[in-house]
Parts: C-alpha cells; sequence; structure tokens
C-alpha cells in the first residue's frame, strides 16, 4: 500500500491529523524508525502512570478511523495507537504458520523504542493478526491481548455474497476507486455510516494503492505457543469474518481464551456503545 505522489501523502497528513484533533486535545502524535519501516504513533495521556495499551489496526492511515470508540478508556489507560501511512516490509500471508515472526519482532521493536513494557494489545481487523503473531512470538511484556473483529481466527467468510461482490469489484487490481458501488460495499462494514468512519474509509482509499490480505487461519501448534490471556469481540453481522466461526475458532486455538463475545447487530468496524461497555469491563477486569 502506497501513497501515490509525495503531495498526496502530505495532504493525507494534513487530514490525519485533523481528524485526530476532532476526537480529542489530549494525545502527541509522532514517528518513529523500526526495521520493518517508519511507524505513526498516536499517544493518548503519554505522559500518566496509568497501564498501557497497544492498539494495533491492520489497515495502513486508519489509526484514527477506531479512535472514538476508544477514548472512553482515557482516564483508565495509556493508549498508543501504532499506525503506518507509508511502506511496512511485513508479510501477512505466512505470519500465522510459525514461517516468520516479523510482526512479532516489529511490535516488541515499538515497544523498546517507547520504553514499555506489561502492556496490553489490541488488534482490530486486519491488525489482529499482528497481535496473533506477537503473542506466539514472545508474551514476556504482554499483559494481555484484545481481538476486536479480528483477522487470523477463521478462513470462514462472514458473507460469501459480500466477499464475492469485493473480490469481483477489486479483479486482478490493486487499486480500489471510490464509487458508489464501493460506498455500497463500505456501508454493510460501518456500524454507523453517519459516522466519521464512513468519510474517513473514503479518505484512505482515495489516497491508497490498497489489497486485502489473504484470509487465513492460525496454526493450531502456532497458536498452542500463546500464554497471554486474550479476550475476542466480533460483530454479530461482520461481513468479512463470519461471527460465528471466529468465536468457534478462538476457543478451540486460544489455550488461555478468558473471554468472548458476539456483539449484536454490529457489523466489522463496530460502534461506540456496546463496544465500550465490553472493552470497559475488560480492562476493568485486567487492571
Amino acid at each position: 500500500m502506497f501513497f501515490s505522489s509525495d503531495r498526496v501523502k502530505r495532504e493525507f497528513e494534513n487530514i490525519y491529523i485533523d481528524v485526530i484533533e476532532k476526537i480529542t486535545d489530549f494525545y502527541e502524535h509522532s514517528t518513529i524508525e523500526t526495521s520493518f519501516g517508519d511507524v505513526n504513533i498516536i499517544d493518548i495521556q503519554v505522559s500518566s502512570n496509568l497501564p498501557t495499551i497497544i492498539v494495533v489496526h491492520g489497515v495502513k492511515g486508519a489509526g484514527p478511523l477506531f479512535l472514538k470508540n476508544l477514548m472512553p478508556l482515557k482516564d483508565k489507560c495509556r493508549i498508543v495507537v501504532v499506525d503506518s501511512l507509508d511502506f511496512l516490509d511485513l508479510r501477512y500471508s505466512d505470519a500465522l504458520n510459525g514461517e516468520n515472526y516479523e510482526h512479532g519482532q516489529w511490535i516488541f521493536e515499538i515497544m523498546a523504542r517507547l520504553g514499555l513494557s506489561d502492556v496490553m494489545l489490541m488488534g482490530i481487523s486486519v491488525g489482529g493478526i499482528s497481535v496473533l503473531n506477537t503473542l506466539a512470538f514472545d508474551t514476556r511484556k504482554i499483559k494481555a491481548a484484545i481481538l476486536c473483529s479480528p483477522a487470523g481466527l477463521t478462513s470462514k467468510n462472514g458473507s460469501v455474497r459480500f466477499n464475492w461482490q469485493l473480490r469481483n469489484y477489486q479483479g486482478f487490481n490493486t487499486s480500489l476507486v471510490w464509487n458508489k458501488e464501493l460506498q455500497d460495499l463500505a456501508q454493510k462494514l460501518v456500524s454507523d455510516p453517519s459516522d466519521f468512519k464512513y468519510e474517513y474509509i473514503e479518505r484512505i482509499v482515495n489516497r491508497f494503492e490498497f489489497r486485502l490480505p489473504k484470509l487465513q487461519q492460525m496454526d493450531q501448534l502456532f497458536a498452542s505457543k500463546i500464554t497471554a490471556p486474550v479476550y475476542v469481540l466480533a460483530a454479530e453481522h461482520d461481513r468479512l469474518f463470519s461471527a460465528k466461526h471466529l468465536i468457534a475458532s478462538a476457543k478451540s486455538l486460544l489455550p488461555n481464551l478468558k473471554g468472548s463475545s458476539i456483539l449484536k447487530g454490529e457489523n466489522h468496524f463496530m460502534g461506540l456503545d456496546q463496544f465500550s461497555k465490553e472493552l470497559n469491563l475488560i480492562i476493568d477486569d485486567l487492571i
């Protein structure tokens, strides 16, 4: 996923910060280097002594997309959102079958750069792959993990029709074009289309070349290495990942699954109310 030009990148960076500032004033923004590419950090409550939660969203430039849903935690946690606005050299195709630990090495590099340990990890959507890989890589600095509509736990589509429409729309191209057909598909992923999320998805699509990672399920042997507590939140109407199969897979794969819920009526990008309630319960349980 790349910007089409430097000018487009600068334009998007301005929009990126503007969206964050519409959500919160209590943040610091920085860029740090990793072996896999530069990473954007949105750091909320950075100067506090609160427990830290690191949030990974798999789609580049999507850090602000779920930020509003995380804000109810700001009095309980330091929230570190990991994001990338440009090239990131991480493979997703074999990240969950034991053939590489790149995502885990990447997350541990980020923690080292920020001087963090004893953290909670949250993986949203494709970010679930990074979190699962990290848990199998090493959990010595990981207190627990929360997976939200995560990739990596099921290869079962949430909606065969939706995924057929998406593949048919995208064809062999890596670039998506924001038109009526794609708008209709995006609306089926967002619980509240009137929310800024819908407009921000449009901005992401218009400014990037885009490729969806291949749907995969974590290898059983790889999953058996996970010792940290894991919580899973699935969306009832997730068109990308079947909530039923996702939860069933989590129960069979994850040896230390502490809780799992299917949020009724929610789409892949969950709304604020139910998600906030469930997330607060998990955080209270952990801290």
